[in-house]
C-alpha cells in the first residue's frame, strides 16, 4: 500500500524513474509487423497522405517529411503489387508496420517502453505507450493526487 501510495505521489509531481523511461530497442531484432489486412494498409497509408496534403504535418523537420513521402510511394507500390487473393505479404506487413511506427514518433514523440508489475503478483511485462500517452496519464495522476481530500486533524478533547 504505502509503495503504490509513494508510486502515485511520485508520478503526479512529475518524477519517474530512470529504468521506466529507458528507451526499449523497440526494432532490436524485432520485426514491427502491421496486422492490417491490404485493404485498412491502403485506407491508412491514404489517410497520412491527405493529413499530409492539408498540411497537418507542416511542423514536421523536412527530413521527416521527405521519409513520409518516400514510405506513402513505396508502400502505394508494394500494395499495388500485392496479390489481393492471398493478402499483404510478409514484407508489406513489416513495410506497413515500420511505418505506422514512423507516424507514431511524428505524431506523439515516439514511444517508450517500461516494465511493470501486475497488482498482486511479482510477474513483470513489458508495455509499451507513446511519450503523449505518458505525458497525459502522469498528468491525471498529478490531478487525481491533488483531489484527493486530506483527513482532517483529530478533534480536540476537552
Amino acid at each position: 500500500m504505502l509503495k503504490t501510495l509513494l508510486l502515485t505521489a511520485s508520478l503526479a509531481a512529475g518524477f519517474v524513474p530512470a529504468q521506466c523511461l529507458a528507451q526499449s530497442p523497440i526494432r532490436g531484432g524485432v520485426e514491427m509487423r502491421t496486422d492490417k489486412s491490404l485493404e485498412e494498409i491502403t485506407d491508412y497509408v491514404n489517410e497520412i497522405d491527405r493529413r499530409l496534403q492539408k498540411g497537418r504535418y507542416d511542423t514536421v523537420t523536412a527530413k521527416e517529411k521527405r521519409w513520409m513521402v518516400q514510405q506513402i510511394a513505396d508502400l502505394r507500390t508494394e500494395v499495388q503489387i500485392a496479390d489481393t487473393v492471398q493478402g499483404a505479404s510478409s514484407d508489406l506487413q513489416v513495410m506497413a508496420g515500420e511505418f505506422e511506427l514512423g507516424i507514431v514518433k511524428i505524431e506523439e514523440g515516439g514511444i517508450v517502453c517500461r516494465k511493470e508489475r501486475r497488482t498482486g503478483t511479482r510477474m513483470q511485462e513489458t508495455r509499451c505507450y507513446t511519450q503523449k500517452r505518458m505525458s497525459e496519464d502522469a498528468e491525471k495522476s498529478r490531478d487525481t493526487i491533488q483531489g484527493l481530500r486530506r483527513p482532517q486533524g483529530m478533534p480536540a478533547g476537552g
